[in-house]
């Protein structure tokens, strides 16, 4: 069932042709762009405060990263949010290096404070450093934030315990409801009732600098044309299996830019039935 859902999103997305707004990484802002495009969406970025309240209301959706926070990205990320929300424009958040510095926290308590986003996407570390964050009330919840290891609150991409780490998803999604998306090894999605495991990917994404952002993008993507679960099961699937698709081309874990290049042409190539019959999906009630 998910994957047909996922499969039709991904009909429509390339018919429709939507704009994704990014305010995002300067980094691998490159890299979103292509993706967005190669997925069948028309990426826009513009992130200066004076423009970003008219190019919100262009957008069918849009896509929020603070891996590289500058003065006017904190602001055009505020003027874009208000926006959002007056015109009913859905948001995915990715709180990249939350638990590096204050800035980074009160930005995603900023949007969070907002009512966004419909979806957080992260990894592990990431959305154990955002429940440290926004789970205040120890009493509340089975995992006091004390409990979590000090040196995880850094992390960007630190390895824990996914269990864990999905009861955290899980509280955070009952707590606003949205959905937790969580990347890594094995990526889990949650909206707080059903826990959805997906089982696609390759040792070679994190290996490459952007793949997390260019996996934002892709929900992003999604988004636009679809509900945030099946935004987000759809996005990380479609760059899961185009990382196994590039791989089997490309065949040797050193070629960076060779596996770089075959991921861009794997997502182009990316159709409905492939999704279909080679997503690994499985699901369960909270």
């Amino acid at each position: 069932m998910w994957m047909k859902k996922a499969g039709e999103s991904l009909d429509r997305l390339r018919r429709e042709k939507p704009i994704v707004h990014h305010i995002t990484n300067f980094v691998t802002v490159h890299d979103c762009a292509n993706a967005a495009l190669a997925i069948g969406a028309s990426p826009i970025m513009a992130n200066h405060p004076d423009e970003v309240y008219e190019v919100v209301k262009l957008a069918k959706s849009l896509v929020i990263n603070i891996g590289t926070l500058q003065p006017a990205t904190v602001s055009a990320i505020t003027v874009a949010v208000e926006e959002a929300r007056k015109e009913g424009i859905p948001v995915v958040l990715d709180p990249v290096g939350i638990g590096v510095s204050r800035l980074r926290q009160e930005t995603v308590r900023f949007v969070v404070q907002q009512g966004f986003p419909q979806i957080i996407k992260g990894n592990a570390g990431e959305i154990s450093s955002l429940y440290r964050l926004l789970c205040e009330n120890v009493e509340e919840y089975p995992i006091p934030y004390q409990e979590i290891k000090k040196e995880r609150i850094g992390a960007i991409d630190s390895a824990v315990n996914i269990e864990e780490v999905k009861t955290m998803a899980v509280i955070l999604a009952k707590k606003y409801k949205n959905i937790i998306a969580v990347t890594g090894e094995k990526d889990i999605v949650t909206d707080g009732d059903v826990v959805v495991r997906l089982h696609n990917g390759t040792s070679m994404l994190p290996k490459l600098t952007g793949t997390g952002c260019m996996t934002t993008t892709l929900v992003g993507a999604f988004m636009a044309v679809s509900s945030p679960l099946i935004a987000a099961i759809g996005g990380i699937t479609c760059m899961s299996i185009a990382g196994e698709h590039a791989f089997r081309k490309v065949m040797k874990e050193t070629d960076y830019g060779s596996f770089s290049m075959a991921l861009q042409d794997s997502l182009g190539a990316m159709v409905s039935n492939i999704l279909y019959e080679e997503g690994r999906i499985e699901s369960e009630r909270e």
